[in-house]
């Protein structure tokens, strides 16, 4: 049986049994911001099972509204499946029996699997309409991400390179630190 839940923490020279990661109890009590395309909300990648409960800092909210349900253009859903993705590789919850294509059936979780997970939906892609992320949005994303109190900041999003100084995404995430 393969055990898919040791590629990540394995490149990032994460140990199991000592160091950083038992040290931070595989984020509990973490809030992961996740800035990019939406949250597929019922992936049994993000069930509940087994998690603490949400940290009492927290000042953001759910949108459990009829349009997360749907899927269209002004929902928080992802559509094209990237921050599902890139959220399931830092705070997957346990999954049991998961494979890469009926390939090696076995125990899957993301980095920290104990960590709760906030997404900003900023990309809105659709199969005949892909509008993009505007560096706008992305900003208000993370000053939302901020004040709603994350611990951590995921953004796997990003346009032309531009000088350091003049980066509004360098700058914004600067300020996020």
């Amino acid at each position: 049986m393969f055990n898919v839940q040791h590629h990540s923490p394995q490149f990032l020279g994460l140990n199991h049994k000592n160091g950083l990661w038992p040290t931070a109890s595989y984020g509990v009590g973490e809030i992961v911001g996740v800035v990019d395309t939406g949250i597929w909300s019922e992936s049994e990648s993000f069930n509940g099972d087994g998690m603490p409960p949400v940290p009492e800092r927290w000042k953001g909210k759910c949108d459990g509204s009829k349009d997360l349900l749907e899927v269209n253009y002004d929902s928080a859903r992802d559509l094209d499946g990237h921050s599902a993705h890139v959220s399931s590789t830092a705070a997957k919850n346990y999954v049991n029996d998961e494979s890469y294509f009926s390939y090696d059936l076995g125990k899957a979780r993301g980095v920290a699997p104990r960590a709760h997970i906030a997404s900003y939906k900023v990309i809105h892609v659709t199969s005949s309409f892909d509008q993009g992320g505007t560096t706008v949005n992305i900003l208000a994303a993370i000053e939302v991400a901020i004040t709603d109190g994350v611990d951590i900041l995921s953004m796997s999003i990003g346009g032309e390179p531009d000088d350091y100084f003049n980066d509004p995404m360098a700058i914004g995430s600067l300020k996020a630190i």
